[in-house]
């Protein structure tokens, strides 16, 4: 399967799963003459409950033969390296690519710094998203944000939306919808996203010379986080396994996007309508959308895309649940559309009912064990060749669960580390299947959730406040200083301030920005951002926030299409 013309693997794993159905319903079809009708049906439950799980457990065997197999993979964490073509500078042009930072006060500092470092020769802007919806935390995201722009001397622009709703795809829509189209690419970086190597611009974009791919994927790797104990240190392997189903999915089912660590086409993303809102799994949805649209979503293992592990039992089970839930809403929504398509291909949509209903076959798992081991033996009692069954079963149920995991360690030979990781998996993943079954029968019924992040709320600052300018609709501005974003540090109470539109303006890009002059403020001046401002300036700016927090309390003021900055005032709420 791993080199020639291959056999299509979903046609194969069909085929062992019918010699094992044959075999299977052979061996119990005597057996089963001895009970009445109503204990029959419920052993042939358990028999299609077995048979329906054998295709799991064929798959994941197939899966890692082929894994294991498969020629030309790098064994460590640096994959093997991209062509020169695509590293250098020998490049014509580059586009412009925007990335986008998501946050809701859990911002890492750590992930922001390492997407400023990103090394691309052509115009990068990094945008922010804060959605926290606190004045506390915005000022800790503004400060941040200030002091890698001074450190870094890249353009960051930090963005917050009026209406917080419709969660992560709302939070998207919002900004792509600001962005207007001046990017041709996006790169999608959530919170904990971290950029493990600087040129992933540069060999992503080769990639996306056939203008009918939508998204490439990077392949994430565990990155580990501050706090991280022993036990988070092992977990973190888990993201690093998941690269063997991705590319399971790319070479013989439907290529995913997986919501973050990704380079998109904006156009194809304005072509699918966004991102849909109320979907929990919205990169699953957004994927079906673009492949049924004759969009292609390529997987490009060797572009490493860092990310953490869930520092808290809490939040692993949080993040269970809405994946769970979001596969659900997506079975509930294109499992008939998706089968009937006459424009996929089998594998494509085998593969994607393989890939979605991991969690239904956890429910499936659930039900099997209430049934042989409570069930049948209160109703029926002991039949002949049962601890036989039950050996085969467990049998299959283990090696489903650890299979994958044993290919991987064995492949980059750390066999000796896969022993403990698999005891604390089974502790930790095992925990969740309950939290898992309830989310993915949710989703499948149709149940309304709403997603909620774990807020952070640090102390409040002390001292001048730090501020983020906004562009009013007033057409006074204030110059900036070596070309990044403009924060003000103000004696007393703060208000908002005016920022040059040329620096985010669409007709000017932030690198023809006027850096205005910079120097240092006089006796009679107060500085701001290495800008000198006099009193009598100051004075207005501070006039003018007042005047705008007057006329704001009889209606709430949204800032233009063009703003793409927007700050929050002492008292007020982050918008």
């Amino acid at each position: 399967m791993s080199a020639g013309k291959r056999p299509n693997f979903y046609a194969l794993t069909l085929l062992h799963v019918g010699c094992f159905a044959i075999f299977y319903l052979a061996l119990w079809q005597q057996g089963l003459h001895f009970y009445v009708e109503a204990n029959r049906q419920l052993w042939w439950l358990k028999i299609a409950l077995e048979i329906l799980a054998s295709f799991y457990f064929f798959s994941v065997i197939l899966k890692a033969c082929d894994y294991l197999l498969a020629p030309g993979y790098s064994r460590s964490c640096a994959s093997s390296p991209f062509p020169p073509a695509a590293a250098d500078g020998s490049r014509s042009s580059w586009p412009p690519i925007a990335t986008i930072y998501l946050c809701a006060g859990d911002l890492d500092a750590r992930a922001l710094e390492s997407l400023c470092g990103l090394d691309y020769p052509g115009r990068h802007q990094l945008y922010v998203h804060d959605d926290s919806g606190d004045c506390r935390v915005a000022e800790r995201v503004d400060d941040i944000v200030q002091d890698l722009a001074s450190r870094t001397h890249r353009p960051i622009a930090v963005l917050r939306r009026g209406e917080r709703r419709g969660g992560k795809p709302g939070v998207l829509n919002y900004v792509l919808a600001r962005l207007d189209g001046r990017y041709p690419f996006v790169l999608l970086a959530d919170n904990d996203s971290i950029a493990v190597d600087p040129l992933v611009l540069r060999k992503a974009l080769p990639l996306l010379e056939d203008p009918r791919i939508a998204a490439v994927q990077f392949r994430n790797v565990g990155v580990g986080g501050r706090e991280d104990g022993p036990i988070n240190r092992m977990l973190r392997r888990a993201i690093e396994i998941f690269d063997l189903f991705m590319r399971h999915q790319s070479r013989h089912g439907m290529a995913l996007f997986l919501g973050h660590n990704a380079l998109l086409r904006t156009a194809a993303l304005e072509e699918a309508g966004g991102f849909r809102e109320g979907i929990f799994a919205d990169d699953v949805d957004l994927s079906i959308r673009l492949v049924r649209s004759g969009w292609r979503i390529v997987y490009a293992p060797e572009i490493l895309f860092g990310e953490t592990h869930p520092s808290s039992y809490a939040s692993f089970r949080r993040r269970a649940y809405k994946w769970a839930f979001g596969c659900g809403q997506v079975l509930r929504e294109h499992l008939f559309p998706v089968l009937s398509d006459a424009r996929l291909s089998f594998s494509q949509k085998i593969g994607l009912l393989e890939f979605t209903g991991f969690y239904a076959i956890q429910v499936l798992l659930i039900l099997y064990l209430v049934l042989v081991g409570i069930v049948l033996p209160v109703v029926s009692g002991p039949l002949p060749g049962q601890s036989l069954s039950l050996f085969l079963s467990g049998t299959v149920v283990i090696v489903s669960i650890f299979l994958p995991s044993l290919a991987y360690f064995a492949r980059h030979r750390r066999l000796s580390e896969w022993w403990p990781f698999a005891l604390v998996c089974s502790l930790v993943y095992g925990s969740v299947a309950f939290t898992s079954a309830r989310g993915v029968l949710d989703g499948v019924l149709g149940r309304r959730r709403t997603c909620r992040r774990v807020v952070l709320r640090p102390a409040p600052v002390s001292g001048p406040r730090l501020v983020l300018l906004r562009a009013p609709v007033a057409a006074e501005h204030v110059p900036v200083c070596a070309g990044v974003p403009v924060l003000a540090f103000l004696p007393g109470p703060v208000r908002a301030a005016p920022v040059a539109p040329g620096f985010f303006d669409r007709s000017n890009s932030p690198s023809d920005a006027d850096p205005g002059p910079v120097g240092h403020a006089g006796s009679h001046g107060r500085r701001m951002g290495g800008v000198p401002l006099g009193r009598r300036a100051a004075d207005k700016l501070l006039t003018r926030g007042h005047r705008g927090r007057s006329a704001a309390r009889g209606r709430r003021a949204l800032p233009r299409q063009g703003d793409p900055l927007q700050s929050v005032a002492p008292g007020e709420r982050a918008e």
